[in-house]
C-alpha cells in the first residue's frame, strides 16, 4: 500500500536544505536566503491556526519559505496569503517554489511600497501581519 504525502512537505525541506547550502557558501547578504528556523515556521503556522486568520499579510520574503509555513496553515483554513516584497532575482524562484508546493492558488504575491500596502489592506482589516526581519 502507497501512501500519499503532500508536495509541501518535500519542497520545505528542499528549500530549508538549499537555504541553508547556500547562506554557508554566499558571503554577499542580496544573495543570501537568510531563512527562518523550522521552529519558527511551525509557530507561525500555529498562530495561522490558532487565530484562525483569514487575511495574512507578509512583509518582506526571500526564497519563499516563511511564507510556505504561513500558506500552508492558511490553507488549512481556506484563508489566503499576501506576502509582500520587492521584485528581485529570488521573484521566478518563490514562484516556482509555490507552485511546486501546491500552494500557489492560495497565495497573492503584492509589489508595492510597504508602506502603501499598510495604508489600504484589501477587503478591509488584516488578521495576522508578519514581518520578515533579519540580522543586517
Amino acid at each position: 500500500m502507497s501512501t500519499v504525502t503532500d508536495p509541501l512537505d518535500s519542497v520545505l525541506a528542499e528549500v530549508e536544505q538549499f537555504g541553508k547550502a547556500n547562506d554557508a557558501a554566499m558571503i554577499e547578504r542580496p544573495r543570501r536566503m537568510l531563512n527562518i528556523t523550522r521552529d519558527t515556521g511551525n509557530l507561525l503556522a500555529v498562530l495561522v491556526r490558532a487565530t484562525l486568520a483569514r487575511k495574512v499579510l507578509e512583509i518582506g520574503t526571500s526564497n519563499g519559505y516563511s511564507t510556505l509555513w504561513l500558506t500552508s496553515a492558511a490553507r488549512a483554513i481556506v484563508a489566503r496569503l499576501q506576502p509582500w516584497s520587492l521584485p528581485s532575482t529570488k521573484s521566478g524562484l518563490r514562484l516556482q517554489i509555490y507552485m511546486r508546493a501546491g500552494l500557489a492558488n492560495y497565495i497573492s504575491v503584492i509589489h508595492d511600497d510597504a508602506g502603501r500596502v499598510l495604508e489600504r489592506p484589501a477587503d478591509g482589516a488584516l488578521d495576522l501581519v508578519q514581518e520578515v526581519v533579519t540580522a543586517r
